[in-house]
């Protein structure tokens, strides 16, 4: 389970779980920046944004929120919290299984940005799909899209 989610099948039957959807995407929505939402915006992301991030990452994103999940986990990747950006950055890897890979890397890597904290998320993403990528399929190059 630590490896997490393979793409392929459901590990976790949200439907099973009442508002267990809801209660992720509204976790991921924080704003760890927003110093009147939370007393503490670092202990704030530690104890609501990690913890959705490592379900997802482990359980696979709930298909019916899995568009508002994806934005809120890209989001994080500009988290001014080293260790917020790098949950974030794994848990897009997961969410980007089926995706077109070179396509997510290209696109990852081309986001305009000023912000420090939003590269270093979107090259720790990158980086993390890669590697990813590297183990389901070993030897896989860049010309050869499988």
């Amino acid at each position: 389970m630590e490896s997490g989610w393979d793409g392929k099948s459901v590990k976790l039957h949200y439907d099973g779980y009442g508002n267990m959807a809801n209660l992720l995407d509204d976790l991921l929505k924080v704003d760890p920046d927003d110093s009147e939402s939370l007393a503490e915006p670092a202990l704030g992301v530690v104890q609501l944004v990690l913890p959705a991030l490592d379900m997802i990452r482990r359980g696979g994103p709930p298909p019916s929120h899995k568009k508002s999940i994806f934005k809120s986990i890209a989001s994080h990747l500009g988290s001014r919290i080293w260790h917020v950006r790098e949950q974030a950055a794994k848990t897009i890897c997961i969410m980007m299984l089926n995706m077109e890979w070179k396509d997510s890397v290209l696109a990852l890597l081309e986001t305009p940005t000023k912000s420090a904290n939003l590269r270093h998320g979107l090259l720790m993403a990158a980086r993390v799909i890669l590697e990813r990528r590297w183990v389901l399929y070993p030897g896989t190059t860049l010309g050869n899209n499988s």
